[in-house]
């Protein structure tokens, strides 16, 4: 039959003038088909339009999935029933639904890939099948139209510890914040060494050089230099209330390491 698969029968020999021909006509479209055999030595004859296929009226039982949201794109869709045949065509009721070409896997299932646009009438729908010889079977209710899902609103987060980094013209940068590392016991610093200390004398608010320690490094290679007998006091002679103070030491003896 044009525009169908062939269905292959077997054979059974009866005579030399009459056989006997087996056909699973599950899938086989309404209509009229022809007849070809081929004999064992490759010799083929053809009938054309020797059989007629009648067709049956297929039913329409479920529908799985039976709902589909607003906005569903070509979700397969079995159908079960009886008598699909292939080629039959499936249809929506109502607006909105769209129905792809339907696939009979066998005689009783029927695949088809449905369409739900955005704004399709909710509710319940009703799936009609046709096949090619325009008979039809429908399932009431057999598909349900939900609401599908929408978005109200959309909220950002902004880290806590860094900058926004979404204006190009901010020239922005990532400023972390840095942990607390315990000090190793190699980097605690030496306890002092007592000792005395000269009274210093005050000198102007500007920090010197070095803050004063009890420890004074000599440059370059010099060892360092522990300062033993110094003593050292001060008093406040400026009127603020935080005076920014700062002290110089006078060495009496130091004595190197």
């Amino acid at each position: 039959k044009t525009s169908q698969s062939d269905i292959v029968g077997t054979v059974q020999f009866v005579s030399a003038t009459s056989i006997k021909i087996t056909f699973d006509l599950t899938l086989a479209a309404p209509g009229t088909w022809d007849l070809l055999l081929t004999n064992p030595d490759h010799g083929t004859t053809t009938c054309a339009a020797c059989f007629t296929v009648a067709g049956n009226t297929p039913t329409v039982t479920s529908a799985d999935p039976d709902t589909l949201g607003r906005g569903a794109n070509a979700v397969d869709v079995v159908l079960t029933g009886t008598n699909f045949a292939n080629g039959a065509t499936v249809t929506i009721s109502g607006t909105g639904v769209t129905a792809g070409t339907a696939v009979a896997t066998s005689g009783t299932t029927l695949t088809v890939p449905i369409t739900v646009t955005s704004s399709a009438t909710l509710g319940a729908r009703n799936i009609t099948v046709t096949n090619t010889d325009s008979l039809q079977g429908v399932c009431t209710s057999c598909l349900t139209i939900a609401p599908g899902p929408t978005a109200t609103s959309v909220s950002t987060e902004q880290p806590s510890r860094c900058r926004d980094l979404t204006s190009r013209s901010a020239r922005s940068w990532l400023i972390p914040t840095p942990a607390s590392r315990p000090r190793s016991p190699s980097s605690r610093r030496r306890p002092r060494a007592p000792g005395t200390w000269s009274s210093p004398t005050p000198t102007s608010d500007a920090p010197p050089a070095r803050a004063a320690s009890p420890f004074m490094p000599r440059r370059r290679s010099h060892r360092w230099t522990r300062l033993r007998s110094a003593r050292v006091s001060a008093t406040r002679t400026s009127p603020s209330p935080a005076p920014a103070l700062w002290i110089r030491p006078t060495f009496r003896s130091a004595a190197p390491r």
